[in-house]
């Protein structure tokens, strides 16, 4: 059978461009201490992300009511805003792959998309992406496949020459339900067997050239 070729890489952002465990607890601790709670560890705090920054927030309050809860996601928020890439890293060898791939790439993150925008002109690497898409950008948020529906209907292109490119389960879970293919790099335990598993871009790029 003919390989299919890949056109379109789309990358996860938390743990997959950067590392950004830090600005995020920073962000939940700022909350937490508003609130009279203690502070958690931030690797704790990273073990709650993935959907979104309320549920990162929902999973450090714990038992709360919903008033408070959103307050806290507002508090939380307005912080991540105003602090964000303040201690962000870029993952590994990102920024040369990033400088010399030649796919067209875009981001898909169900992190709010202000805070990814701060980090991605700090490191002057927008213009490195067609598209950014956030938590706010579509209706829908990963595993959803419909997000990769989305992705290929507005950029015309087919979903068989996609791929993801992520770190944890909700993007190997997005592949899966979209069917295309997926390359991790991985921040979290992988429990969803459907990707191969990279451990720095410039493998990466060797795993590319021959998919």
């Amino acid at each position: 059978m003919e390989k299919r070729g890949i056109d379109l890489l789309i990358f996860d952002f938390d743990g997959t461009l950067f590392d950004t465990t830090v600005d995020i607890a920073n962000a939940v601790n700022f909350s937490l201490k508003q609130f009279g709670k203690s502070e958690l560890h931030p690797k704790l705090i990273w073990s709650y992300t993935g959907n979104g920054l309320l549920n990162t927030v929902k999973r450090a309050f714990g038992e709360e009511n919903e008033e408070i809860i959103n307050k806290a996601y507002e508090l939380t928020l307005k912080y991540y805003i105003e602090h964000s890439g303040e201690e962000s890293i870029p993952i590994d060898d990102v920024l040369e792959f990033l400088e010399t791939d030649t796919h067209r790439k875009v981001i898909l993150s169900n992190k709010n998309l202000e805070p990814m925008l701060k980090v991605l002109e700090r490191f002057n690497i927008k213009d490195k992406f067609e598209r950014v898409y956030g938590f706010e950008s579509l209706p829908f948020i990963k595993p959803d496949p419909r997000t990769i529906d989305y992705i290929v209907q507005e950029l015309n292109l087919p979903k068989d020459n996609v791929a993801i490119i992520g770190d944890a389960d909700q993007d190997a879970l997005t592949a899966k339900n979209a069917n295309i293919r997926c390359f991790i790099i991985p921040s979290k335990p992988i429990t969803v067997e459907c990707c191969l598993i990279f451990t720095n871009y410039h493998e990466l790029g060797i795993l590319l050239e021959n998919s």
